[in-house]
């Protein structure tokens, strides 16, 4: 289940960053509103980045839960998840 939420947060990923590249490689705008919609369109590109690297932690934050739950004690999850948000930094 985790490895379904990391491959689906690494294809958006991809999927982005070939769109980030195709902005920057598409050459200098020619007028003042062609590069303010460039830098909008990139702008988007980094929150859409952005919120794929949520979901994949929050979804994450749920399978730990739903695990925990099922265990009779409960463990500390934070150093897990901490090193889930370095790799998820760590990859973008």
């Amino acid at each position: 289940m985790l490895q379904d939420a990391f491959q689906n947060w690494r294809r958006e990923r991809d999927a982005i960053e070939k769109e980030m590249d195709s902005l920057i490689t598409a050459g200098l705008p020619q007028s003042s509103e062609d590069r303010r919609v460039r830098q909008l369109q990139y702008m988007a590109l980094i929150e859409r980045r952005e919120a794929a690297a949520r979901k994949f932690l929050q979804s994450d934050a749920a399978i730990r839960r739903e695990e925990s739950s099922s265990k009779k004690g409960r463990r500390d999850l934070a150093p897990w998840n901490r090193d889930l948000a370095a790799i998820a930094l760590l990859s973008v």
